[in-house]
């Protein structure tokens, strides 16, 4: 049986193979990369985009997928008649966009429910979130997506909030608006240069880089300006990117059917949109293979009833995401991942007009949907009392054993590295995951 002692001395010795695997890297592969030809890019269409959405600050997963109520769960405030059950999900009333969303995707989702957070820190929790490993510096799996598919596509990797690091294996695309000035600069009307200057300046940019690559004496100078060489070799998809952006904005309304809060209505008019829009046409012409995107804030240590209207605005923009694929034609393509940082306790904290609820290791919650996930499936439970903790399941099965393993986040990364096609890829194998009682097979 693992301990959490266990998974603890495993994630130190995590940390310490990170560092050597750094300081090896600065010392041979970055330097390698300095004589080797690029990696070609696999075309976006041949894989599906990969997303990992987070609602971060730790979210209150006995509101909604794995509801809680009682004396136990003072703040809680309903009971079992206030529960709607979609296929194998109960869903409680704590955020109604999630309970929506449930409703109109229950045969796409595979939840689950009891995951061992690990940790209530919460650049620990985004870590393990994005990317299944608890260390400074660990890539997060789009970023490792990208570099093993993607390398040389002009928009490869979009990030749009979240834990993001690279660890400097790929370039990635701050999502904002001014991304959409740039790339509007580069064609078009804006452009001042006609297209025989640009190609002429193009071509003076690519000279001054690579005598600048030949001069370089630093392995991370080096490698940072082969990410941008090779991002740029991506260029000529910016005006069919555009003009996707454009469209969406024009036909998919961004909220259509949801009743959770109108605050949260407003709030989701922001970056998160434009992060959905920038990711879905990238890989619809052929610019960017993954994106990571966040909204909210979950960590509500008093004022909670702000922490539905953070849930609401996740939930209508995970809303908005599904529509515009399905409007794009590639909602069959897409490979999403939705969690938080870890999840809240049962107990409420603070004076009783100013309550919250605290950071909570025991257990949270992962949504995955897409290609290669059985939908209409829950895997994993919790215990029913103030306990609040992940029951461990038999990795053969899936089932509750008292004798199992706890399913980690680490376990479902392993799962979407495989899956991606990637577990094998030299720069993924640099990063290895801690698996206690091994890999988990919850994937098709």
């Amino acid at each position: 049986m693992i301990t959490t002692l266990s998974i603890s001395e495993a994630r130190a010795m995590e940390r310490r193979n990170f560092i050597k695997s750094v300081g090896a890297a600065g010392v041979l592969s970055i330097m390698g990369d300095r004589f080797a030809p690029p990696l070609l890019a696999a075309p976006a269409t041949d894989k599906p985009l990969f997303i990992t959405a987070t609602c971060p600050g730790g979210w209150d997963v006995s509101l909604f997928c794995d509801p809680r109520f009682g004396a136990d769960f003072p703040l809680n405030r309903f009971g079992e008649g206030d529960l709607r059950k979609f296929g194998p999900f109960t869903l409680g009333p704590g955020s109604a966009a999630a309970v929506q969303f449930f409703e109109r995707y229950s045969k796409k989702i595979m939840l689950l429910n009891g995951v061992f957070a690990e940790t209530i820190d919460h650049g620990v929790g985004q870590r393990l979130a994005c990317s299944g490993g608890a260390g400074t510096g660990f890539p997060c799996f789009d970023a490792l997506v990208a570099a093993s598919l993607g390398p040389t596509l002009g928009l490869s990797f979009i990030s749009g909030g979240g834990y993001d690091e690279t660890a400097h294996e790929i370039a990635k695309t701050l999502s904002a608006p001014s991304l959409i000035q740039a790339m509007s600069s580069t064609i078009g009307k804006d452009n001042v240069f006609s297209s025989s200057d640009t190609s002429a300046i193009s071509a003076s940019i690519a000279a001054r880089l690579k005598r600048k690559q030949a001069q370089a004496q630093l392995a991370i100078r080096t490698k940072n300006m082969s990410l941008l060489a090779q991002a740029r070799q991506g260029w000529g998809a910016f005006p069919g990117v555009l003009k996707t952006v454009a469209d969406l904005q024009a036909k998919v309304p961004l909220v259509q059917g949801v009743t959770g809060d109108d605050k949260a209505v407003k709030d989701m008019r922001n970056q998160l949109f434009l992060s959905i829009q920038l990711a879905l046409a990238g890989y619809v012409n052929n610019a960017t293979v993954s994106a990571n995107i966040a909204f909210g804030n979950c960590d509500q240590h008093s004022n909670f009833p702000q922490h539905h209207l953070e849930l609401d605005g996740f939930f209508i923009g995970m809303d908005y995401l599904w529509r515009a694929a399905e409007y794009l034609g590639i909602s069959d393509r897409l490979n999403v991942m939705m969690g938080s940082d870890f999840s809240r306790s049962p107990f409420a904290i603070g004076a009783a007009n100013d309550q919250g609820k605290e950071h909570w290791a025991q257990t949270t919650s992962i949504i995955l949907m897409g290609t290669n996930v059985p939908g209409e499936t829950l895997i994993g439970s919790t215990t029913r009392d103030k306990s609040f903790k992940a029951e461990m399941i038999d990795p053969k099965t899936l089932k509750p054993a008292a004798s199992g393993v706890p399913l980690l986040r680490s376990h479902v990364h392993n799962e979407l590295r495989r899956i991606a096609g990637i577990q094998d890829h030299p720069i993924v194998k640099k990063y290895p995951l801690i698996l206690p009682g091994g890999p988990i097979r919850i994937l098709s």
